[in-house]
């Protein structure tokens, strides 16, 4: 059975779409200007002083916070400063009314953009768009991350080794690593696949969110690596062959007009999407075709 499902889903006024936002690494947590820069009165956004309560779902703690940048709301996706810095929280309450001493209180220094504007597919325990500007990888990362600007250098190396994507099964890994991988997928720790130009990006929950990248051509994976920096196909690579597999499967079952790995392809577990695109005070239109 086919379903598509057309999201319009806005929050209105949502601080990301201050024009004018920067952020930075986090080095000098004592200044805030080290974190954020707002131009309101360019973007036409207005900052609402508040102190906002913020739950902190992998540490299952709630923290209170300044907020001078931002006009936050009720489920708001935001990073602060101090010990929890670099964690997604959710807002869960929101005080215009206060008196504090600022030396007692962090900040709020980013919010998520979680808007969301497309049409997705049904696929099993996720869902899927072939329109490029509906959730690209760089937005739904700032779901999970904070948008920093890092000096760290990274290098990537390859053993130009590839494999057919439609056979997991030939993947040269160990059992231990396998069954963790179908762990992994099977729980629904894929949160997040795209592909682009020959060139594929995933999110995987593991201890924390790992990224993934491979090229994919001609029914070939080729270059696969992974943050965790284990040595060949890890867990987190594993899964998201499997999860790519599996939509594959669905699609030549319902959607076979589609050729789904050709062009662009986003992929989305439907719990991730539910829970941030469609949070709180959000509104806008779900249609089930």
């Amino acid at each position: 059975m086919k379903f598509k499902i057309g999201f319009d889903i806005d929050k209105g006024k949502n601080s990301e779409e201050v024009k004018n936002e920067k952020t930075f690494s986090s080095e000098n947590s004592d200044n805030v200007e080290n974190f954020v820069y707002m131009d309101n009165h360019s973007s036409g956004t207005v900052a609402k002083k508040s102190v906002v309560e913020v739950y902190f779902e992998d540490r299952g703690i709630s923290c209170s916070y300044y907020n001078d940048a931002f006009d936050l709301k009720l489920g708001d996706i935001v990073f602060v400063e101090g010990k929890l810095e670099g964690l997604p929280g959710r807002v869960t309450d929101i005080s215009y009314s206060f008196k504090i001493k600022l030396s007692e209180y962090k900040k709020v220094i980013r919010v998520a953009d979680t808007t969301v504007k497309g049409t997705f597919l049904l696929g099993g325990r996720c869902l899927f768009t072939k329109q490029e500007n509906a959730l690209p990888f760089e937005k739904i990362r700032g779901w999970f991350m904070p948008y920093t600007y890092s000096e760290e250098e990274y290098v990537i190396g390859s053993d130009d080794f590839s494999f057919p994507l439609r056979a997991p099964g030939a993947i040269k890994i160990s059992k231990d690593v396998g069954g963790r991988g179908v762990d992994y997928f099977e729980s629904g720790r894929v949160l997040y696949i795209e592909l682009k130009n020959n060139h594929g990006r995933a999110l995987v929950k593991g201890s924390r969110i790992y990224e993934v990248e491979f090229d994919y051509k001609n029914g070939e994976i080729s270059n696969p690596n992974c943050e965790c920096f284990c040595s060949g196909i890890c867990k987190h690579i594993f899964s998201v062959i499997l999860q790519l597999n599996e939509l594959i499967l669905i699609a030549e079952d319902n959607y076979p007009e589609l050729d789904i790995m050709a062009g662009y392809l986003a992929i989305v577990n439907k719990e991730v999407f539910y829970g941030y695109a469609l949070s709180e005070d959000k509104y806008g239109a779900l249609v089930l075709k």
